[in-house]
């Protein structure tokens, strides 16, 4: 609770506190009352009741998870089939990424994979488990492994996107930092198994720094089969445990910084890049906008700046950035945001937007930064719209919009209230409705 909370329209508020205990959750609430005879008690214990009956939050390790947060997961994937439980026959739907969402259960989803008990073969989750899970390499097998795993992936996205600060003895000594932490703070077991472990731990440490040469490559640009739709979109949700594993890393080595050197915006170095947008070579016209939009993304406390000009083998991708907010609002963009430049005279035509529509289908990134000199085609927009559809967001900036930036958090704001337009366009469009 703020200041702001407590002295607004003219009044003063009174600072009160509740603890509040439902099944095994107990909440510490702080509200505020009016004069010093208000007690707004009831009022702040039923809200909590209420927010309760709807999050229906759970022990899930040591942490609390909402049904929210859980489900979140699930926008923008595909229903691929329904099987029935082999040990329950519970009926589930099977999503994209091989997830399971049971339908009668109290608790429909955790992050349960499809595994060869369900179809008597062994999936790919199961051998990505072989790889990753350290019971194969430590004789420590963390429960409820689901859980584990999520953070483990967000700790592989940090380490992957700055994977030119470390040495695999660096690597060693994060991921030994990082089972404890998840030991003492996030599962409920850590069950040391007996006998010699089944891989070797250089072994195992050298796939693992090749996973994350691999994963690297792929927010760079390239084309990476490791990558799975599923890796990114569970990032979109897991980036609460971003500032977790920044501590961790940041325990052993206090210096580092996912940022680098941010640059400090300058106005008027700024107007001398949007003068130059004005050249008349074809190709330094191309160069002049990325210039812009590298300037920005590097003065961004949320984007990280991870490649130029990238020939993927199907096409160019002019820039390439992760996502490294704290935000939520970053965070719908996803993890990984590509960035198309068009300085051209004429309005960029819907043949680009397919272009740009393909791409992402195949990166599997849901965010897309479209930038113009002057702006778009009737039939392109629409197209934009139908893209937002199917869950790629193509938010596009023109020219004029680039010269009303006098502040860095000008392109932040105009970059997210794009979104969110878009967003509208689609949320009250009977299209979606299938009608």
């Amino acid at each position: 609770m703020y200041l702001i909370h407590l002295v607004y329209d003219g009044h003063i508020r009174i600072p009160k506190k509740l603890l509040l205990r439902l099944d095994q959750i107990e909440a510490f609430c702080l509200y505020s009352n009016s004069k010093l005879e208000d007690d707004r008690g009831d009022l702040a214990s039923s809200t909590f009741k209420i927010w309760f009956d709807n999050e229906k939050p759970f022990l899930f390790g040591k942490q609390i998870i909402t049904t929210s947060f859980m489900l979140d997961d699930l926008k923008g994937r595909r229903i691929i089939s329904h099987l029935p439980d082999c040990k329950t026959g519970e009926t589930f739907l099977l999503l994209e990424g091989g997830l399971k969402l049971y339908l009668s259960l109290e608790r429909p989803y955790i992050r349960e994979k499809l595994n060869s008990s369900d179809i008597d073969l062994i999936t790919i989750g199961e051998i990505d488990t072989i790889v990753s899970n350290p019971i194969y390499a430590f004789k420590k097998y963390f429960e409820p492994y689901e859980l584990y795993k999520d953070w483990q992936k967000v700790l592989n996205y940090v380490l992957a996107i700055s994977i030119n600060q470390w040495k695999e003895k660096d690597i060693r000594k994060i991921h030994k930092s990082f089972m404890r932490y998840m030991e003492q703070e996030i599962c409920d077991n850590s069950t040391v198994v007996k006998g010699k472990p089944i891989i070797n731990k250089d072994i195992y440490y050298q796939c693992y720094l090749e996973t994350l040469r691999r994963t690297n490559a792929y927010f760079t640009g390239k084309d990476e089969t490791i990558i799975s739709k599923d890796y990114v979109q569970l990032l979109k949700t897991r980036y609460v445990f971003l500032p977790a594993i920044l501590k961790i890393i940041k325990n052993n080595f206090p210096e580092f910084s996912l940022l680098g050197n941010i640059r400090k915006f300058n106005i008027n170095e700024y107007k001398t890049l949007i003068k130059e947008l004005d050249v008349n070579s074809t190709n330094e016209k191309g160069k002049a906008l990325e210039n812009i939009v590298q300037y920005l993304i590097n003065c961004s406390e949320n984007l990280k700046l991870m490649g130029k000009r990238i020939h993927t083998g199907r096409d160019e991708i002019d820039i390439s950035c992760s996502n490294i907010s704290f935000k939520s609002e970053f965070w719908k963009l996803g993890p990984l945001i590509t960035i198309e430049c068009k300085n051209w005279e004429s309005k960029v035509g819907v043949e680009v937007i397919r272009q740009i529509g393909y791409i992402m289908s195949y990166k599997g990134n849901s965010a897309t930064i479209l930038i113009t000199r002057n702006g778009l085609t009737s039939i392109a927009s629409k197209e934009i719209v139908r893209f937002a559809m199917l869950g790629n967001y193509i938010i596009d900036i023109n020219k004029l919009e680039l010269e009303s930036i006098t502040v860095y958090e000008d392109f932040e704001r105009l970059l997210i209230s794009k979104y969110n337009y878009l967003i509208k366009q689609i949320e009250s469009s009977i299209e979606l409705l299938g009608i």
